[in-house]
């Protein structure tokens, strides 16, 4: 399988052609703490993740992955359940 085929099937489109996941960093810290978006990601049918990143970007802090179907989608500061420990 070349590269280019393997771009196309990083995701499974036939299920779920929208991202699973929100990708964010976190800038600041405590109470004031906000999350810039840096990409999203899709679970893959062998349960891995693809994670596309938005441009081309250094990304030197630890990304945050939230569940898309989320009601607190918009506000990630409130998604304990869903934050990777630091």
């Amino acid at each position: 399988m070349t590269q280019t085929e393997n771009n196309t099937n990083h995701y499974n489109a036939t299920s779920n052609p929208k991202p699973d996941r929100i990708a964010k960093i976190r800038k600041g810290s405590g109470k004031g703490a906000t999350f810039e978006t840096v990409g999203v990601a899709w679970t893959r049918k062998d349960g891995s993740m693809y994670f596309k990143p938005y441009g081309k970007q250094v990304i030197d802090q630890p990304i945050y992955l939230f569940d898309t179907t989320s009601n607190e989608q918009n506000d990630p500061t409130q998604a304990q359940s869903q934050v990777m420990p630091e």
